[in-house]
C-alpha cells in the first residue's frame, strides 16, 4: 500500500521496509524503483559515493541492506544527512533491511526509541 502511495508518504521522504530474506523486499523495491524512476545504489556504492553526488543527481534512491551501515558512524551520518536533502530537494528515498530498525544498534551505542 505503502508503494501505491508514493509520492504521498505523509511529508516523508523515507520508506524503510524490513523482514527476513526472501520476504520480498527486493521485489517491492523494484516495483516502487520503476514507479518513482529510482537508482539502486550497493551499500558498497553509497559508502564510496559523497553525500554531495548523491544529492547532485537529484534522482530518487533506493539503498538495499540499509542495516549493514549501522555502526558505522561515519555512513550512520550520511544516511541522516540524505533524509535531510531528500527532504529539502523533493526526492526519495526507499531502505530495505533485515532487522526491524528498533533493534539497530547504532555507532554512539543507541537505538532509536
Amino acid at each position: 500500500a505503502w508503494i501505491d502511495r508514493w509520492p504521498e508518504w505523509s511529508g516523508y521522504p523515507l520508506l524503510s521496509l524490513f523482514g527476513p530474506p526472501a520476504s520480498g523486499k527486493h521485489h517491492l523495491a523494484h516495483l516502487w524503483a520503476q514507479r518513482a524512476q529510482a537508482n539502486f545504489i550497493t551499500i558498497e556504492e553509497f559508502c564510496a559515493t559523497s553525500l554531495e553526488n548523491l544529492v547532485a543527481q537529484k534522482k530518487n534512491i533506493v539503498l538495499e541492506r540499509a542495516d549493514f551501515l549501522i555502526g558505522d558512524a561515519e555512513q550512520e551520518e550520511k544516511i541522516f544527512h540524505l533524509y535531510n536533502q531528500a527532504q529539502q530537494n523533493k526526492f526519495f528515498i526507499f531502505l530495505t533491511m533485515q532487522t526491524h530498525p528498533a533493534r539497530l544498534v547504532y555507532a554512539h551505542g543507541g537505538h532509536l526509541a
